[in-house]
């Protein structure tokens, strides 16, 4: 009879804003309560009455559930935890996985907004904090056990963000470029592959050995964000990122080049900048650099055709004189 009466209560409730919340709770209690008193419900020999009844495990969800609508996110977690470790094989073992992984997200944001908490701006790589670490393996585990749900991008994008805003660029580039990489059509992706180049690029100011790095991502981004105008209108930003990352690159890598004496790689990187198919702005200044590679080359033919292309092409430009 006790059980009967909060179930009905229970499945009464409301599901969406505005909620009774002291009902709520006062419902949640009184099933607390009864598993606590009655530990072996679903053993009870009740006849003709058990397909009627609630099983342990769902009176359990239900005490969840609760939980998270009145955002008491202690109780979520360790609610949810619960039943994944008593209940793996359960219909609803993603539902609990990913409304775990939400509570502790919360858990974590209202440990941001305590005092003295705030972290972001710390100088350097930190250790994850441990209501981030517990949100990051919420993350992880909702991921593997569920790859192709439609929540588990956006499970794996919380946790690359929980490394990008604790400076763990390194981390943050593996998951980020995982997502981009995987998954370009969805809503998420361009948020992940602008952060995945983000981090490459942070990390490539104190290890310039990231920036090849950053070349081989920008190569493999371009097809599948870039490769038809369809997409470049889908994707703006990303794509004039992108070009700017190739251009930037190419140019490094020409003075890279020229830095070590390998003049004639420094003219024909320089040559591909001035291209129609990798426009980088000022290629008169490419043109006239690529010239100036070639004499170095000792390749005095060369520099005088590209110098005549230069004034042919860029008459007014003082490069040209």
């Amino acid at each position: 009879q006790a059980l009967d009466r909060v179930w009905r209560l229970a499945q009464a409730l409301p599901t969406e804003l505005p909620r009774d919340l002291p009902r709520v709770r006062d419902v949640r209690a009184a099933l607390l309560a009864f598993v606590d008193r009655h530990p072996h419900v679903d053993s009870t020999d009740l006849g003709d009455l058990r397909a009627e009844w609630p099983t342990e495990y769902a009176i359990r969800f239900a005490i969840a559930e609760l939980s998270w609508q009145l955002e008491e996110d202690d109780a979520c977690v360790a609610q949810y935890e619960e039943l994944l470790r008593r209940y793996p094989a359960a219909d609803d073992r993603e539902h609990s996985a990913y409304t775990a992984l939400l509570c502790r997200y919360r858990q974590r944001e209202r440990e941001r907004e305590r005092p003295g908490r705030a972290m972001r701006d710390a100088p350097g790589p930190r250790a994850l904090t441990e209501p981030e670490s517990r949100l990051v393996a919420a993350a992880d585990r909702y991921v593997c056990m569920s790859p192709g749900a439609p929540d588990a991008m956006d499970a794996a994008y919380r946790a690359a963000r929980v490394h990008y805003e604790a400076n763990r660029y390194e981390e943050a580039a593996r998951r980020f470029g995982a997502i981009a990489e995987a998954a370009p059509a969805h809503e998420i992706a361009e948020f992940a592959a602008n952060l995945y180049l983000d981090s490459l690029n942070l990390l490539s100011l104190d290890r310039p050995e990231c920036a090849t790095e950053m070349g081989a991502a920008v190569a493999r981004l371009g097809p599948l964000y870039c490769r038809t105008r369809a997409d470049r209108n889908a994707h703006p930003d990303l794509c004039s990122t992108l070009s700017a990352l190739r251009c930037d690159l190419a140019r490094r890598e020409a003075e890279a080049f020229s830095n070590l004496g390998l003049h004639d790689r420094a003219r024909d990187r320089y040559l591909e900048i001035a291209r129609v198919t990798l426009p980088c702005g000022r290629i008169d200044e490419a043109l006239y650099n690529a010239a100036v590679e070639a004499d170095h080359a000792h390749d005095a033919a060369g520099a005088a055709r590209i110098r005549g292309t230069l004034r042919r092409t860029y008459p007014r430009s003082p490069l040209a004189r």
